[in-house]
């Protein structure tokens, strides 16, 4: 499982994809991170979160939900 931050640029009129953080110890496990986000490009005009099913790089199932 892995999870990211999304975003949305008005100015450029495009979705920036941020790094995902992986989870890889199971059902019922915990993680906690700390990240910012900064788009100097014009801002961030709306931000979500996208949650995947991964295997290993590929991206299996996601979802994604704006904020």
């Amino acid at each position: 499982m892995a999870i990211r931050s999304v975003s949305y640029n008005v100015t450029t009129g495009k979705d920036k994809y941020w790094s995902w953080h992986h989870l890889y110890d199971g059902k019922g496990s915990q993680k906690i991170w700390e990240t910012y986000a900064d788009d100097s490009t014009g801002g961030l005009n709306s931000v979500g979160i996208q949650v995947a099913v991964m295997e290993g790089s590929e991206v299996i199932s996601n979802g994604t939900n704006w904020v």
